[in-house]
């Protein structure tokens, strides 16, 4: 899923692999269906980091014009010169259409992974996401998002000394376009997490509000 908002959201940064070196084969079945399956080193290395590789597979389901559904599965040992316990999770995530301007985006992922967890034993992680998006005409889009994961064990975080880490965080897009090539994205987030850990004003607090502003030029 192409993502609406200028900063990502909290399920891209701690329950997906952003980066990867291997290869990867897709077929589609019809105009409905697609797979994919991949095989690379390992979550964001270029370079492994043990003896193993990791494995991938996708579905792409295309219900009607207006809904899709993807499945997302992987397994593979992601520790440092370990091959023997494994991270395996899976994810799901639905897009459906509203008429020509609304869009809405629904995402689920849960992960574990063994012996990762900071207090010891098995690391659990689970992340809800919901967008939707409305276009107001060719030129200005609005993108809400809003997520929650918990990270039971905080092997993704790495915060939360209970090894009980959570973190949520709501964000509001406007993305306009002013000339064909020109696009610029202000954004307000609001992020809040289990554990305080943002410095505002010398003090450590779980609440933090970011403003920011994004502009691209496409030649």
């Amino acid at each position: 899923m192409q993502n609406p908002n200028w900063s990502v959201g909290n399920q891209f940064l701690y329950a997906e692999n952003a980066t990867q070196l291997g290869g990867a084969a897709s077929y589609k079945w019809s105009d409905r269906i697609e797979t994919t399956i991949a095989v690379f080193n390992g979550w964001d290395r270029v370079n492994d980091n043990n003896r193993s590789l990791s494995y991938c597979g996708k579905a792409g389901l295309t219900l009607n014009d207006s809904t899709t559904i993807a499945l997302l599965g992987y397994g593979g040992p992601e520790q440092d010169s370990n091959n023997s316990d494994w991270r395996r999770g899976a994810e799901i995530i639905l897009v459906q259409k509203i008429g020509r301007r609304l869009n809405l985006y629904a995402q689920g992922d849960y992960g574990i992974e063994d012996n990762a967890s900071l207090v010891g034993g098995t690391a659990e992680w689970i992340g809800t996401g919901l967008w939707a998006t409305y276009d107001f005409g060719e030129k200005v889009q609005v993108a809400l998002r809003a997520d929650h994961f918990i990270d039971d064990g905080s092997s993704r975080t790495g915060f939360d000394s209970s090894g009980n880490a959570s973190v949520t965080s709501t964000t509001l897009t406007v993305n306009i376009k002013p000339f064909k090539k020109l696009h610029v994205r202000p954004e307000i987030r609001y992020d809040r997490r289990s554990e305080a850990l943002f410095d505002n004003d010398g003090k450590l607090k779980r609440d933090q509000v970011l403003i920011g502003f994004g502009a691209s030029y496409i030649f």
